[in-house]
């Protein structure tokens, strides 16, 4: 998964099968989206 903000590129490799939730911040606040919902398996 790719996620690109404000020119920020950010990768997730997860490394099991699941139910991931995953939040990412700018400056302390989510960026627009997040926290994001990923299903692995």
């Amino acid at each position: 998964n790719i996620i690109i903000f404000l020119g920020y590129r950010v990768t997730f490799t997860p490394t099991a099968r699941g139910d991931y939730l995953i939040s990412i911040k700018f400056a302390g606040i989510n960026i627009a989206g997040s926290p994001f919902k990923c299903t692995v398996g």
